[in-house]
């Protein structure tokens, strides 16, 4: 068996949702370690920008990191399907061995 193309739009929301996967546990290893007590760029701020930060930043890594690395994943997903179409149409695609199993098996 050849596959010779992929589909761009699978490709981009398998890639997608797997970054926003990897954004969500980075993020919540981020919030993690700043509620730890390991952020001493907040000790330099004033009072008042430290709590809006403190406020600010699970959000931002909670919500958007996830949101913008999904994005981003899709983008290259759909790039990388779009690479391997045009390379494969010049070489002849990837040859897959594939064995089926019943269920027997």
């Amino acid at each position: 068996m050849i596959l010779r193309s992929i589909d761009s739009l699978s490709m981009g929301r398998v890639f997608g949702f797997l970054s926003m996967t990897v954004g969500g546990v980075f993020g919540i290893l981020a919030v993690a370690v700043s509620t730890a007590g390991l952020q001493p760029w907040l000790l330099r701020m004033p009072t008042s920008m430290a709590a809006s930060a403190q406020i600010a930043a699970p959000f931002i890594v909670l919500v958007l990191g996830p949101l913008v690395a999904g994005a981003t994943g899709f983008a290259l997903g759909v790039a990388s399907a779009m690479l391997y179409n045009a390379t494969a149409a010049m070489v002849g695609g990837l040859e897959l061995d594939i064995k089926h199993l019943s269920p027997k098996e």
